[in-house]
């Protein structure tokens, strides 16, 4: 009898440990993907009231400089998301954003002034053409 009480209150113990440990990670988790969020919200805020106020003293060509910065950056993570899951097929949404800004760039061709970044969004639009070709 108590060598079952003792094997009962380990296993109880290990599941009540297991469900607050869990708790616990999946707090710190949200509080981490929380702060995460509030510091992307807060930097695409500053960005924007900086290119409003280029933008409202007339000087489009920085303004456009920025979003083609913009650009260039969020096409290398849409990247970055795609090679995390190699195996799944091409998120509709990422092929069409891709897509629509490869035909904006064939409209308005831009170069940074870092070559690696270039060569980076090439291949993000080389990756579509393999995908949009199967």
């Amino acid at each position: 009898m108590n060598k079952k009480l003792a094997i009962f209150l380990i296993i109880a113990a290990f599941l009540i440990g297991s469900i607050i440990g869990h708790q616990i990670a999946s707090r710190k988790f949200e509080k981490i993907l929380q702060i995460s969020s509030e510091n992307t919200a807060s930097g695409y805020a500053n960005n924007s009231i900086w290119l409003l106020n280029v933008l409202r003293t007339n000087n489009t060509a920085k303004a456009i400089s920025n979003l083609e910065m913009n650009l260039d950056w969020d096409l290398i993570f849409l990247n970055m998301d795609m090679s995390n899951a190699p195996e799944s097929p091409l998120n509709p949404y990422f092929q069409k954003a891709i897509l629509k800004a490869k035909e904006y760039r064939s409209q308005f061709p831009y170069k940074s002034d870092n070559r690696l970044e270039d060569e980076d969004v090439s291949n993000v639009f080389l990756r579509i053409n393999t995908s949009t070709n199967k």
